[in-house]
């Protein structure tokens, strides 16, 4: 083949053997389905689209590409349109890996807050789809509470700090001036009180009784 790439016959074994990386990493995509006598027994030939018109079948398909046809007398790759899909999504936080010049593209994440389901608890966080009313993921991805519990307060969940202690938030502030229950506030307590970057890509509104972490 003289160091040529996809020459008729390297085209074909790669018909039959996989050549671009897929979605999952892997090496190559996987064989096709399709038995072996639908090619004509002559097809891993180099020469075979020498002797065969134009259009005729010279490999299986695979994937982002369709079945390979004999033109000008070279078995010629049929990729797919950019944008198929060959990789369908594993759940709501990642988008589908699609096909882009023949091959198949990794599945994407999508970003923390990403509202993939009806309520607006439903948020993705590091491409887990996660609730945002859980001691893990209170208000926004990545405040987490601890033991003391993601409690709901003037609509807004915030963690508890039953204690009043400002070291026992992960923002460094319990807000008590309001009284029971004590939750974490992402301000800088004192008077005034600002407030700080909420993680997770969250927004934080000051607003009563409590400063809060939302999207």
């Amino acid at each position: 083949m003289n160091g040529r790439v996809c020459s008729c016959l390297a085209l074909v074994a790669l018909c039959h053997g996989g050549c671009a990386g897929t979605g999952s990493g892997s090496d190559g995509p996987p064989v096709s389905d399709a038995p072996a006598d639908t090619l004509p027994t002559d097809a891993e030939s180099g020469d075979f689209c020498l002797t065969h018109a134009d259009g005729t079948q010279c490999g299986n398909a695979y994937e982002c590409n369709d079945p390979p046809v004999c033109m000008q007398g070279r078995c010629t790759a049929m990729p797919q349109p950019d944008g198929t899909v060959c990789a369908p999504a594993v759940d709501a936080c990642h988008t589908d890996g699609v096909c882009h010049t023949g091959v198949c593209g990794f599945q994407g994440t999508r970003p923390d807050g990403y509202n993939y389901a009806a309520g607006d608890i439903y948020r993705c966080c590091s491409g887990v789809p996660s609730q945002m009313n859980s001691p893990q993921h209170c208000g926004v991805c990545g405040i987490s509470c601890g033991a003391n519990g993601c409690i709901q307060v003037g609509g807004a969940w915030q963690c508890a700090c039953p204690s009043g202690a400002n070291g026992a938030c992960w923002s460094g502030c319990c807000a008590t001036s309001s009284g029971t229950p004590f939750v974490c506030s992402p301000s800088t307590c004192g008077s005034p009180a600002s407030c700080i970057p909420c993680p997770g890509g969250g927004t934080c509104t000051m607003a009563m009784p409590h400063y809060y972490c939302h999207y």
